[in-house]
């Protein structure tokens, strides 16, 4: 339902098996993620981008890890 809302009114999609598997990976990995938000396993990191004129840092990338 959501793939064919995606793409546009007045649409239909024929279903097909990949589709259910696709859908049970992704329920899985929600389910993961969730999983490690509460038992806190995420770590964010700020990795920055340093300018080689100045030597300065010009930018910070958040990276959860």
């Amino acid at each position: 339902m959501y793939r064919v809302k995606k793409k546009g009114e007045a649409r239909y999609e024929i279903f097909e098996v990949s589709m259910s598997t696709e859908i049970v990976v992704w329920l899985e990995l929600e389910g993961a993620l969730r999983r490690a938000l509460d038992r806190e396993e995420f770590k964010v990191c700020y990795q920055p981008t340093v300018s080689l004129e100045t030597g300065r840092i010009v930018s910070l990338e958040a990276l959860v890890r």
